[in-house]
């Protein structure tokens, strides 16, 4: 089963992380930085530090109209006397990186001389927490509102040096803006002929289970054509290539375009023979959209024979895709299956046609809940099991899922307890965090096993949830341990430096030859010793409790 399969994947990552949800770093203590993990407590992989270029230009002549060259904009450029033309963006260029930014800060028509600067940001220093008697940094009234002099107790924090990677005379002849399809800029497109604005669906593109017409021609960056012809794709549908469908939707009826494929959206590594493209080949795709149908739209329908049978259509085509395991296919067809079983107008349907729009939002959001616990999504699983478990509160498919979330990886803490844990120390944190969700873990897997006793994904998921908890309580009990002797030890030194304190008091006394009898005053030094400022005031118990942590 697939549950199977999912479940023994997880058990294999919480053996490596016994904490799989928050993260390895709480077993060190609440004090971290929460902007350094993502949401499902991971520390967040190290990106390369990516420069950040400035321009300075000295203006000869100026340029034309208020636009500016972009990314994958096809310039013509003479720089310092040389006449170029330039893709911008393109690794592959005859001119720099450095020239393509000094570019992108003049219009058309324009010449200047332009100097490019490269500097790298420094990641933030935490902030020092302020000393006793320091002073707060001063402003000057000479700099500005963000210069700030440093005081004694601070340390200056040095800008980013700027380095001049050169200088150059440019001069923008002309060039021709294009339009990002993927925010990744994997694809770009340039208009060769724009919409037919007569057509009633000028406005309107090509959407999920459009029926779209159109022409290609795919050629390599050296012009040679590898393929030519007239299509017909559903968008979608299984047939349909996922690049050549992201160019479709950019498109309106009878235009025509021009797509530039970066290697990774075309045949990356390995290329193709058969229409002989070579490995790493960028691709340039015309095509022509000679006209697409509009799909039904949820919205149009209102009884249960307009709705029922699109919705359940489209729920067994999502079956289809789930089996073949095209997970993405399957969501788009279930979450559509859905919108159609919602449209209909409740109030005026009978208990049976409403058994039957139930029994299909039922199967889309147990499988849907699937999907995105496969993707650890955790927080859509639980809004996908809710919606199931809202129509039938015994559904053990629904059960099952949403006791993986929460055995596995509760994510819906309160940010205000969640800050509240992590900024006073509290061990509450952990269990709010762990021992409610596991109980609502462990009542999920118990009203399963209420029914099907000898369930066996049901039976493996108790036990690890068992183990979890076994877990938890053995790092409990020696954080506590640790806590307890620090305290005894803490307390064994106070005492020691008391009976030192009264015996040096003892010896240093003048002895009185007749003794006023009077009640002893009590001498707060005594109770409390001095301890010349090393240790300050005497710890709270709170404080205490948790100066390990520090």
């Amino acid at each position: 089963m697939d549950d199977q399969k999912l479940f023994a994947s997880m058990m294999a990552q919480m053996a490596q992380n016994p904490d799989l949800g928050f993260g390895p770093q709480f077993a060190d203590g609440p004090d971290i930085n929460l902007d350094d993990y993502d949401n499902m407590g991971r520390k967040k992989s190290e990106q390369p530090i990516e420069p950040v270029f400035s321009v300075e230009k000295d203006i000869i002549s100026p340029g034309s109209g208020e636009e500016y060259p972009t990314y994958g904009a096809k310039a013509t450029v003479e720089v310092d006397g040389v006449v170029q033309e330039v893709i911008i963006g393109n690794r592959k260029a005859s001119v720099s990186k450095a020239v393509m930014e000094g570019m992108k800060t003049l219009k058309k028509g324009e010449e200047a001389t332009v100097r490019v600067f490269q500097s790298f940001p420094k990641p933030e220093k935490p902030k020092a927490e302020a000393q006793k008697g320091s002073k707060a940094p001063q402003i000057t009234e000479s700099e500005s509102s963000t210069a700030v002099v440093p005081s004694e107790e601070t340390t200056p924090v040095s800008a980013p040096e700027k380095e001049l990677l050169g200088s150059w005379k440019l001069k923008l002849i002309d060039f021709e803006n294009v339009e990002l399809i993927t925010t990744d800029r994997g694809i770009y497109k340039k208009i060769l002929r724009p919409h037919n604005p007569d057509q009633p669906l000028k406005d309107r593109k090509p959407e999920f289970e459009s029926n779209a017409r159109f022409y290609i021609r795919i050629q390599l960056e050296n012009g040679q054509k590898v393929y030519e012809d007239q299509l017909s794709y559903v968008i979608g549908e299984e047939s349909t290539v996922p690049r050549v469908e992201k160019c479709l939707r950019s498109m309106r009826w009878g235009e025509v375009g021009l797509f530039v494929l970066h290697p990774f959206y075309g045949y990356g590594d390995e290329g193709n023979q058969e229409l002989g493209i070579p490995p790493n080949s960028t691709l340039h795709y015309t095509i022509e959209l000679l006209g697409f149908d509009v799909p039904m739209s949820p919205f149009q329908c209102s009884t249960f024979d307009q709705c029922f049978p699109e919705a359940f259509k489209r729920k067994e085509e999502g079956n289809a895709f789930f089996r073949k395991k095209l997970y993405d296919l399957a969501t788009a067809k279930y979450t559509k299956a859905q919108l159609f079983a919602e449209c209909a107008e409740r109030e005026k349907l009978t208990e049976e046609q409403l058994q039957k729009l139930d029994q299909v939002k039922l199967h889309c959001s147990c499988n849907l809940a699937f999907v995105t616990l496969r993707n650890r999504e955790f927080e859509k699983t639980l809004i996908h099991c809710k919606a199931a478990l809202d129509i039938d509160p015994t559904n053990m498919k629904a059960l099952y899922r949403r006791g993986l979330v929460f055995a596995c990886s509760p994510t819906d803490v309160p940010l205000c307890i969640l800050s509240m844990c992590l900024l006073t120390n509290i061990i509450a944190f952990r269990r709010y965090v762990y021992q409610d969700k596991w109980t609502e873990a462990r009542s999920d897997f118990d009203s399963i096993l209420a029914r099907e006793p000898n369930n066996s994904d049901t039976l493996r998921a108790v036990a690890f949830l068992e183990a979890k908890i076994r877990h938890q309580q053995e790092r409990e009990a020696r954080m506590f341990k640790r806590v307890f002797q620090q305290i005894e030890s803490e307390d064994k030194a106070e005492a020691k430096a008391a009976t030192s304190s009264a015996a040096t008091k003892e010896l240093t006394t003048p002895k009185i030859d007749e003794p006023v009898e009077s009640e002893p005053e009590e001498d707060s030094h005594e109770q409390d010793p001095p301890n010349n400022g090393s240790k300050g005031e005497q710890k709270s118990i709170w404080k205490r409790l948790f100066s390990w942590w520090s």
